[in-house]
């Protein structure tokens, strides 16, 4: 779950599944624009003195109308994952804890604010739950920087993963989402008892 691809998975047979999120980010910014557009509206109601009930109702439509969306949107990928894993898997997910960015950084803080990377987690955890599907949340350092096939560091650029030592190149979120699976397999060989955590 990231905020460059909203979510992507793998199974250790290699089969993917992958949501690029586009159609959240496109209808958001559209959104973001029609907001900013109601609250110049709105400061200069309140300048010139005049009523400004009609545009806060807009604007308090607006906002529900956004946090319905990205829920609709969270359930409908949530859905679409637990279809494609199976009754029969364990779902493995990063146990992400998102902080603000250094100070000034405004365009990295109102990212990670806008990513419902929690309320993609609850959609997911109730999906499983109404199946039966055990839900395991593993360690998320480095996930994204480290080459899945021998543990070391490479370098991370967007959506390219690089491990020059050996000339390999990958998808960056699905090595990522390989050293998860990799995480899982081994937490359940040393804590069989952490499934269904968190």
């Amino acid at each position: 779950r990231n905020k460059t691809n909203f979510l992507v998975a793998v199974k250790e047979k290699g089969e993917v599944f992958f949501d690029s999120g586009l159609n959240l980010r496109v209808w958001r910014k559209k959104h973001h624009k029609k907001v900013a557009r109601l609250r110049r509206k709105l400061a200069e109601r309140k300048a010139q003195h005049k009523d400004t009930r009609s545009v806060r109702r807009l604007l308090k439509r607006l906002s529900l109308c956004q946090r319905n969306f990205t829920k609709t949107y969270c359930q409908t990928v949530a859905k679409r994952l637990v279809a494609w894993a199976g009754t029969d898997a364990i779902l493995a997910l990063e146990n992400l804890k998102f902080q603000q960015g250094k100070k000034g950084s405004e365009a990295l803080n109102r990212r990670l604010h806008r990513f419902p990377h929690g309320l993609l987690l609850r959609c997911i955890r109730n999906k499983a739950e109404m199946l039966g599907i055990p839900l395991l949340l593993v360690n998320p350092a480095y996930t994204s920087q480290t080459c899945f096939r021998c543990g070391s560091l490479g370098d991370r650029q967007r959506h390219r993963f690089y491990y020059p030592q050996r000339d390999f190149t990958a998808h960056a979120d699905l090595n990522a989402a390989f050293n998860i699976l990799h995480r899982a397999r081994e937490t359940m060989l040393s804590e069989p008892k952490g499934l269904g955590s968190g």
